[in-house]
């Protein structure tokens, strides 16, 4: 019986998981060009002309 809840708890558990990545995903790929190069650590600045 324990094991059949330590089972669905990491069953749950692997769910969440992989909902928070989804939705990061999702959130990546509906950014705006300007947004994401903002976040990115290269100094786009200098290439702008």
């Amino acid at each position: 019986m324990k094991q059949n809840l330590t089972a669905e708890t990491e069953k749950r558990e692997e769910q969440k998981r992989q909902d928070l990545l989804r939705q990061q995903k999702e959130r990546e790929k509906n950014k705006s060009f300007s947004e994401l190069l903002d976040e990115s650590h290269l100094d786009w600045r200098k290439y702008k002309s």
